[in-house]
């Protein structure tokens, strides 16, 4: 993940250049950490301007990241030192278990953009933004990027899935 994510840091460097938004800030979801840091050695690695949000979606440990970025250095020859910002704050009940304000996220993505997002990764961190907006963490006006790591078959995972028809169920027309 880690290499994989390196190179889409300068692919997304080049396309906030391209729209004029190299000053955003990109978040993304943190889980096994390859995505995070994958990003946040190529962000550094290019120099770019965008900045670096991690929302963890379950328990996070900041020794892990470190010793993970501490061989990323060493492997790669890494000249920069780890200044990590990770949110704790959003993790919820746990890893992968239904909760109604990422279900609402989940909702107002795809009501507002057309976009699914999953229960488990992108929809947890979409969740923690909209909380970070309404805590005023995220100041409106400012420009962010959200990364959509994919992960949409978690939709249709049972435990999901039945709250997700339980809750639509009425808002469900089928025309003949």
């Amino acid at each position: 993940g880690l290499l994989g994510y390196m190179d889409c840091a300068r692919e997304l460097d080049a396309q906030a250049k391209e729209k004029q938004i190299d000053s955003a800030t990109v978040y993304v979801a943190v889980g096994s950490m390859g995505t995070y840091l994958g990003l946040y050695c190529g962000l550094k690695a290019i120099q770019s301007n965008l900045k670096l949000v991690g929302i963890a979606v379950m328990p996070f440990d900041m020794e892990k990241l470190k010793a993970y970025f501490k061989q990323a250095k060493e492997e790669y020859g890494f000249d920069f030192d780890g200044d990590f910002h990770i949110e704790t704050g959003y993790i919820g009940k746990g890893y992968n278990e239904p909760e109604p304000r990422v279900r609402e996220a989940i909702y107002t993505m795809a009501r507002h953009e057309g976009i699914l997002l999953d229960p488990c990764y992108t929809g947890k961190m979409f969740a923690g933004v909209l909380s970070m907006i309404k805590e005023k963490k995220i100041k409106l006006g400012r420009q962010v990027i959200l990364m959509h790591t994919g992960g949409m078959p978690g939709l249709y995972t049972k435990a999901h899935r039945l709250k997700f028809e339980h809750e639509l169920k009425d808002q469900i027309i089928v025309v003949k």
